[in-house]
């Protein structure tokens, strides 16, 4: 809608088009989390990569996507993506759910 049919490599793009600023970018997240709980660009593309990678994205995708020079500093990502699967299959599955005898040891 914003390109009115036009095609641009951009993934952000302002109206016209254009490059969308970094700075731009922050004002708009500010303005949309202003009423509720606290966002920023940063925890954007922290929850992005997240999801990725709890929908099946390699690692190596995530740090080319994120621009990381080390594969560690994207490693991150599979420590918060196997938290996440422990605490549903805890919650969801029969066998995932602990007796009071069995959290005690």
């Amino acid at each position: 809608m914003l390109l009115r049919g036009k095609v641009s490599p951009l993934l952000f793009v302002r109206r016209g088009g254009g490059r969308l600023t970094r700075q731009r970018l922050w004002q708009m997240v500010s303005a949309a989390s202003a009423s509720g709980r606290h966002a920023s660009p940063h925890m954007l593309r922290h929850s992005c990569a997240t999801h990725m990678v709890e929908n099946g994205a390699d690692l190596r995708t995530v740090q080319t996507i994120l621009g990381h020079a080390d594969i560690s500093t994207s490693q991150i990502y599979t420590h918060v993506a196997l938290d996440r699967l422990k605490s549903v299959y805890r919650k969801c599955h029969p066998r995932g759910k602990k007796t009071a005898a069995e959290s005690r040891t």
